[in-house]
């Protein structure tokens, strides 16, 4: 979907679409931004509507100086989807946790309530499915950035209509999704991000993105990293 075919659903959309997203131009909106098809999709979006925005993007350090992100992602991060938002007139904002993935790894445990067995014991490399370093590295920053807002404001997502167990939680949190709004389906991002050249180059290689040390990775990502990032 380019920008034109877009134009021609917007006549399409029912009065209640069509009423979120008035009522979406006429306020203050923070999108959480990773750089995946989904959060791209939905800042594409927003600016072919005229929703005025600005991002939050959570970045993740392995060690102070290196990025925990991967190469090729963190490269489309800052040298092409936030130059070309900024271009747009959007303000992105990055923020970072106050410690690096292997001061988490590394440091430790100080306070468990729930398992005091743990205290002084290292947390150790994150388990699949299990990932601390999201909550502690990436979460904890984003929702201090929220808290320091002077004005109300509406939180956008990247989660698509067809996966319903995120949609249901998403908007329990009180939480908006262009993408359910406009009825755009996952697969349709793809296509959208293709067509303002704003698709991260990790889809070459992988289905999601994540850090470069994640262990849920799939083998061709680790053989990836084996053959071009060595030091990694």
């Amino acid at each position: 979907m380019n920008y034109k075919t877009f134009k021609r659903v917007l006549c399409t959309l029912s009065r209640d679409q069509k009423a979120k997203i008035d009522s979406l131009q006429k306020s203050t909106n923070i999108v959480g931004f990773s750089g995946g098809k989904d959060s791209t999709a939905t800042c594409i979006l927003l600016h072919w509507l005229g929703i005025p925005f600005k991002t939050v993007t959570a970045e993740v350090w392995w060690k102070e100086g290196m990025a925990g992100e991967h190469p090729y992602h963190h490269d489309f991060m800052h040298g092409t989807a936030t130059p070309k938002l900024s271009n747009w007139g959007i303000q992105c904002d990055f923020v970072r946790s106050d410690i690096t993935a292997y001061e988490y790894m590394t440091t430790p445990i100080a306070f468990s309530k729930e398992h005091p067995e743990r205290i002084g014991k290292l947390r150790g490399f994150p388990l699949c499915g299990k990932c601390g370093i999201q909550r502690d590295c990436k979460s904890k920053p984003c929702s201090r950035y929220y808290k320091q807002q002077t004005d109300s404001y509406n939180v956008i997502t990247g989660i698509a209509p067809d996966e319903k167990d995120r949609i249901i939680t998403n908007s329990a949190s009180g939480r908006i999704s262009i993408l359910e709004i406009l009825d755009i389906l996952e697969y349709m991002t793809y296509a959208i991000c293709t067509s303002e050249q704003m698709l991260s180059p990790t889809y070459e290689f992988s289905n999601r993105g994540g850090c470069w040390f994640c262990p849920n990775q799939k083998i061709q990502e680790l053989e990836l990293l084996y053959q071009v990032f060595p030091n990694l």
